[in-house]
């Protein structure tokens, strides 16, 4: 299943030069950072729309102390 995750408002990018016109997921992982200059590919199962979300990596509690639950 391949996922567009389309016109995000902002993308935390290891590069902050690159821009991104949207992300695409294949199997759940990003499969590429889209770039406006990109065509997008005609076998997208799903498309969301951003244009009002920031997305950001998955965040995991490397951490934790069990008797605080």
């Amino acid at each position: 299943m391949k996922i567009l995750i389309q016109s995000p408002l902002a993308v935390l990018l290891p590069d902050p030069e690159q821009e991104c016109s949207g992300i695409l997921i294949e199997r759940g992982r990003i499969e590429k950072i889209l770039d406006f200059s990109d065509d997008l590919p005609d076998d997208i199962d799903q498309i969301i729309d951003a244009s009002d979300c920031v997305v950001t990596p998955g965040l995991i509690n490397t951490h934790h102390h069990y008797y605080q639950t």
